[in-house]
C-alpha cells in the first residue's frame, strides 16, 4: 500500500521506501534519548517524512527505536516492528472484549502463523482463512487447528458450520473485496469486523440488514492507532519482545538483496508471498 501511495504514512514524495528494519545506531541527536541509543542495536520505523529502510542508512526518530535483546539478531528484528506488534495488539483487543473465538483472514502470512502460535495463550479460537490449498497443510503445521481454503468449492458452507460451532464476535480481515464480504455476511449478530488490509480489493458490498438489524460493525484496524495510547503500546512492545525472544514468533525469511537489487527483490516477492519475508541487507552485517 505505501508503494501505491495508499498507506498514510506520513511521506512526502519522493521518498524511500520501508516502513521497519533494523540495525546498529551509528549517530544520534544531542538528547538523552537519542544519546542513550548511540552504538546499540535496535528495530526501528522509518518514521521521517523522506526516510525509509529501504538503504544501508536510515534517519528516523529516537522515540521510534527500540533496543534488542541480545537472543533478537538482525534479521529478525528487521521484521519485530509492525507484524509481531499488530498481533500484539489485536490479542490485547480480544482480551479486552472478551472474544473466544475470531476469524482471521490471509492467515498463511507471517503475521497469520504468529497468530497461530499466541492466541491460544490468550484462549482464543482462530478460524483460519487461506487462499491455497497447499497453504491449509502449512498453517495445520504450524499449530492451528482450524483452516479453510476460501479457493475450495465448498468454503462457504463449511465457514458457516464453523461460525455456528464457535460464534465468533471478530473478523481481522486483510483481504476485503469478494471474500471480506462473504465472511462479513456470515458472521453472526453484533460481530466486528477490524479491517487491516486490503489483498483482495478496497471495498465490502454488504447489506444495510447486516447493519441496521444484525447491528454488525466495521471499524479499520490500524497499528499506528492501536498502539498511540502509552500504556497500551509499552503492553503491546512489552510482550512482543518477550515473545521474539522466547522464539514464540520467527519470520521466516525466503531470500536477501543488496539495497540496489531492489527491482529483482520485488518481482521475486511478487511470485513467493507466502515463502517469507524479502530483505535487503546492508553489505556490513
Amino acid at each position: 500500500m505505501l508503494l501505491q501511495g495508499a498507506y498514510p504514512a506520513g511521506k512526502s514524495h519522493p521518498c524511500t521506501a520501508g516502513l521497519e528494519g533494523s540495525g546498529v545506531v551509528v549517530e544520534a541527536g544531542a538528547g538523552a534519548a537519542a544519546q542513550a541509543l548511540m552504538g546499540k542495536r535496535v528495530a526501528f520505523f522509518g518514521s521521517l517524512p523522506t526516510q525509509g529502510t529501504w538503504g544501508d542508512f536510515c534517519h528516523t526518530s529516537a522515540k521510534t527505536c527500540f533496543p534488542l535483546l541480545d537472543s533478537i539478531d538482525f534479521e529478525q528484528g528487521a521484521c519485530a516492528l509492525i507484524n509481531p506488534l499488530t498481533v500484539e495488539a489485536m490479542m490485547i483487543e480480544c482480551d479486552e472484549k472478551g472474544y473466544k473465538a475470531v476469524v482471521h483472514s490471509g492467515a498463511s502470512s507471517q503475521l497469520g502463523r504468529m497468530m497461530v502460535k499466541i492466541a491460544p495463550q490468550h484462549n482464543v479460537t482462530v478460524i483460519n482463512l487461506v487462499r491455497r490449498e497447499e497453504n491449509v497443510k502449512m498453517l495445520k503445521e504450524a499449530g492451528a487447528q482450524i483452516v479453510v481454503d476460501t479457493t475450495a468449492a465448498d468454503w462457504e458452507a463449511t465457514l458457516d458450520a464453523l461460525i455456528a460451532e464457535h460464534k465468533p464476535q471478530a473478523f481481522f480481515d486483510c483481504v476485503c473485496g469478494e471474500v471480506g464480504t462473504k465472511v462479513l455476511a456470515a458472521l453472526p449478530p453484533k460481530a466486528t469486523t477490524y479491517t487491516y488490509g486490503a489483498l483482495g480489493g478496497f471495498s465490502y458490498n454488504i447489506g444495510v440488514g447486516d447493519l441496521i438489524f444484525k447491528d454488525k460493525h466495521i471499524r479499520g484496524f490500524w497499528l499506528n492507532n492501536q498502539i498511540a495510547d502509552p500504556a497500551r503500546g509499552a503492553a503491546a512492545a512489552t510482550a512482543m519482545m518477550t515473545h521474539l525472544a522466547a522464539g514464540v514468533y520467527k519470520t521466516e525469511v525466503a531470500k536477501r538483496f543488496k539495497t540496489s537489487e531492489y527491482a529483482e527483490a520485488l518481482e521475486f516477492y511478487k511470485g513467493n508471498m507466502t515463502a517469507g519475508k524479502v530483505l535487503f541487507q546492508n553489505a556490513n552485517f
